[in-house]
């Protein structure tokens, strides 16, 4: 895990866990550093993660490494002056798809909200609408993560589908997609958001109406600025609770 923080004194600060994408076959922690660096100048702790990856390690070995890191910064947080009870999970792509999960499977109070940047939600959904071949090889890359196609590894496709997983006490969660993303079909979004809503469980979806996969990888460019605008008033929003408006006694003296 690489450790973004202000380069300050401060007290105990909010932490966030970002889990990079890949296709669960590629990818490290160094991907999107500007935005890391970003949120760690307006005081947050952010936790840049590594996990196993495919084909050596399928499914659910990541979403282990994402639960045992939300496990280590319970316990040992303080050390790097992160608040353990104010956490949240960054994931983009394949990553948003493990945030995702782990933040509905954990069962973990501490986790006030968590964000998926084009993710994939439903990975049955994914194999039966894939993505046009020349691009990607969708059911290639989900049969290397999960052990085969549905037929075969039903049981990995449903517990690894974070729709399947959302319930009531769901954290907070922000969705942002680009509607021409030709990688992960935004209706994977979509239909999370329609389960959140439907569980009444807070939820934003931003949709970028021009936007490709991939799209904020220019972190100053119009994708990238809408992103992180919309990832900082997110945070803002779940890990720092208005304070309550106090009431005037009507009758003191003026």
């Amino acid at each position: 895990m690489d450790i973004y923080k202000p380069g300050y004194a401060h007290d105990a600060l909010p932490g966030v866990l970002v889990i990079h994408g890949g296709s669960w076959q590629t990818g490290t922690n160094k991907e999107f550093m500007a935005l890391n660096g970003y949120l760690a100048a307006r005081d947050y702790i952010v936790v840049s993660m590594n996990y196993r990856l495919a084909p050596k390690w399928k499914f659910p070995a990541g979403r282990d490494d994402v639960l045992s890191a939300i496990a280590y910064l319970k316990v040992f947080g303080p050390e790097i002056g992160l608040d353990p009870t104010r956490l949240a999970i960054l994931g983009r792509s394949a990553g948003g798809q493990l945030a995702l999960l782990a933040a509905y499977t954990a069962n973990e109070p501490a986790i006030r909200g968590v964000i998926s940047v084009y993710g994939p939600t439903d990975l049955k959904f994914g194999y039966e609408q894939p993505a046009p071949k020349s691009l990607v090889d969708t059911r290639g890359v989900l049969e290397t993560y999960l052990g085969g196609p549905p037929a075969k590894a039903d049981d990995a496709y449903f517990a690894a589908s974070p729709i399947n997983f959302v319930t009531a006490s769901s954290p907070a969660t922000l969705l942002i997609h680009g509607m021409h993303d030709s990688h992960v079909s935004p209706q994977e979004s979509e239909r999370l958001e329609t389960r959140l809503t439907k569980e009444k469980v807070r939820n934003l979806f931003v949709r970028l109406p021009w936007a490709t996969h991939a799209c904020d990888w220019s972190f100053s460019g119009p994708c990238g600025q809408i992103t992180t605008y919309a990832v900082e008033r997110f945070l803002q929003r779940v890990m720092y609770t208005p304070s309550k408006p106090v009431k005037q006694n009507r009758f003191a003296k003026k």
